[in-house]
């Protein structure tokens, strides 16, 4: 067995090895940041500005972290009850109220 021939084998293994991590965090990486852009995007479509609607990312992301729930969950749901109560002719937007630890979703004035 030579030892040379093996410590080049590990070595190519191991070169490989991060090789492929590293396009897996490069990967995981994009898909974050995609899922981010697509939030975003959505809330400026319910948004009269960007900071409206940068506004309203802040409140999305603390939600889904005081909920454990997905940030693109919740910000489904936030722009499904948008979009609903706009095409029910509704004057009231979507506000965050906040009850001990947990927010709920509700249409005020």
């Amino acid at each position: 067995l030579d030892t040379k021939q093996t410590e080049k084998g590990l070595k190519k293994v191991g070169n490989a090895m991060k090789a492929v991590l590293g396009a897996a965090a490069v990967k995981e990486v994009l898909d974050v940041a995609n899922a981010f852009q697509e939030v975003r995007n959505k809330l400026m479509s319910v948004s009269e500005s960007s900071a409206e609607a940068t506004s309203k990312f802040n409140d999305v992301v603390a939600i889904a972290r005081e909920t454990r729930s997905g940030l693109t969950d919740t910000a489904d749901l936030y722009f499904s009850m948008t979009k609903a109560s706009e095409n029910l002719g509704l004057s009231q937007k979507p506000q965050v109220l906040s009850y001990s630890s947990v927010r709920l979703w509700h249409l005020v004035d």
